[in-house]
């Protein structure tokens, strides 16, 4: 048995997983799940018991009160959004801005009728919209209404006349205003979202590993299992949405959301503020085999997928989970890139599928070969 050389590895969520970390969605809103509802740091380790004990004392009582009030949270809890997938929660955050995306508009159409109360609260602090096709607009969605909604639609707040300039003087304030609150709790999401990845990936696992040597890895991943798997130097690899932080790419592709009014949460315009990004051309550039390990390819990663399959003279190889898992894979490219394409590629033997469990091997199995079959 040998190890296989590949010159790029591409990793995804996938990846991660068959190491036997959890770091899906659905694992991460059991996380939150978990924080809403423990009193204390000591009810949180009973029920992560394999995590870091003093990272939890030291963040606690932060990522507790980012739990409780944040947007995003709030939101994903109340309406009990476990999804399957990051990009079903992506698709999601779309939904969400499209209802805002309503909300200004509505600010718009107040121009013409000098008239800023198009809004109304509820008992529990909801925000909803008349005549909106959202008859009832997030429910979960609490906005603080003690700020600068509940100001803006009460007669008790503003005495002024309503003219043109001052009306929307006023909608200008508000729309800049929630602009900037979503903008504090989509980066207080990230920094949670941060904080259990690296919490859940430096538990101790026994992991099996793919029998590959990669040169250098583009990872879609926020961990840095990938690098460490494999011992790959950081200057060989591009973590396409970020590490662990504040500044990870979490977001909406423009292609199916064009407001500029939300551009932060736009994934093309998050990546400019994501260190080594611009390796990427220079990891592709020269390839001859590239490697994909837990990637998806997905909708939201089309830009990324459009480019490499660009390239001439790539040999592709895709290792998969199971038989559904290979079908939906080939979908994926085949949505993307679509069917001509692909199957060009396929008859110029461009593209090549094994099963990931007959590809794997333990720890102390992949160190033999490293010291048996050095580069």
């Amino acid at each position: 048995m040998k190890l296989i050389d590949t010159e790029l590895l591409v990793t995804g969520n996938g990846f991660d997983l068959s190491l036997g970390y959890k770091t899906d969605y659905a694992s991460f809103y059991n996380f939150l799940l978990a924080l809403c509802k423990a009193k204390n740091v000591d009810e949180i380790k009973a029920i992560y018991k394999d995590y870091d004990s003093k990272t939890l004392d030291k963040n606690f009582d932060e990522f507790k009160r980012i739990s409780e009030n944040n947007y995003f949270v709030k939101y994903l809890i109340a309406y009990k959004e476990k999804f399957e997938s990051w990009f079903q929660f992506e698709s999601k955050l779309s939904d969400i801005l499209i209802v805002f995306d309503h909300i200004f508009s509505s600010f718009s159409n107040a121009y013409q009728s000098l008239n800023v109360y198009e809004f109304k609260l509820e008992k529990d602090g909801a925000l909803e919209l008349y005549s909106s096709p959202f008859n009832d607009l997030l429910p979960g969605y609490k906005l603080d209404h003690r700020d600068y909604i509940n100001a803006q639609i009460t007669d008790t707040d503003y005495k002024g006349p309503y003219d043109f300039f001052s009306v929307s003087k006023r909608i200008d304030y508000i729309k800049k205003d929630i602009k900037n609150k979503l903008k504090i709790n989509l980066h207080d999401f990230k920094k949670t979202l941060g904080f259990y990845i690296h919490l859940e990936t430096n538990r101790k696992v026994e992991s099996m590993i793919p029998r590959i040597r990669p040169s250098r890895a583009v990872t879609f991943n926020y961990s840095d299992l990938t690098e460490k798997t494999f011992s790959i130097d950081n200057d060989y690899c591009c973590h396409f949405h970020g590490k662990c932080g504040p500044n990870i790419v979490v977001g909406i592709d423009t292609e199916s959301f064009k407001n500029p009014e939300f551009n932060i949460f736009d994934k093309c315009f998050q990546r400019t503020n994501v260190h080594g990004q611009e390796k990427l051309h220079s990891l592709i550039s020269g390839c001859k085999v590239v490697t994909y390990i837990g990637f998806s390819f997905d909708i939201c990663d089309s830009s990324f997928v459009k480019y490499i399959f660009d390239v001439k003279d790539i040999e592709h190889i895709i290792l998969f989970k199971d038989k559904d898992g290979k079908d939906d894979l080939v979908e994926n490219i085949i949505q993307i890139i679509g069917k001509k394409k692909f199957t060009d590629l396929m008859n110029d033997g461009k593209f090549s599928f094994y099963p990931l469990n007959k590809n794997v091997i333990t720890q102390e199995e992949y160190k033999k070969l490293l010291e048996h079959d050095p580069e």
